[in-house]
């Protein structure tokens, strides 16, 4: 699996542009967790612009 990350490592830059609603950073989801667990979130399941917009 490490092998897969390191191909894919340089086309991440370039999805994240392409497509921000569908490209998420583990740092991103973190944020994203710890916020819905303070302040909470109107909806139980989150979409990737979801997080992205947290």
């Amino acid at each position: 699996m490490q092998a897969v990350y390191a191909a894919t490592r340089p086309l991440w830059p370039v999805l994240r542009r392409i497509s921000r609603r569908l490209v998420t950073s583990t740092g991103q989801i973190g944020r994203a967790m710890i916020r819905v667990a303070r302040e909470g979130y109107p909806r139980k399941v989150l979409e990737m612009a979801d997080i992205n917009s947290l």
